[in-house]
């Protein structure tokens, strides 16, 4: 039991990480961005 716990707060920690990341990339207005596929240069 003490496993699955240390498991799930490890996920809630990952979890709370990329609301942090949204978050910021919201206040910073470039949210739309991060799901984008990158376009390395000359990949065309």
């Amino acid at each position: 039991m003490t496993a699955k716990l240390a498991e799930v707060q490890e996920n809630l920690r990952l979890i709370n990480h990329k609301i942090d990341v949204y978050r910021g990339r919201l206040t910073a207005g470039d949210a739309d961005q991060l799901w984008a596929p990158n376009d390395p240069a000359g990949a065309r």
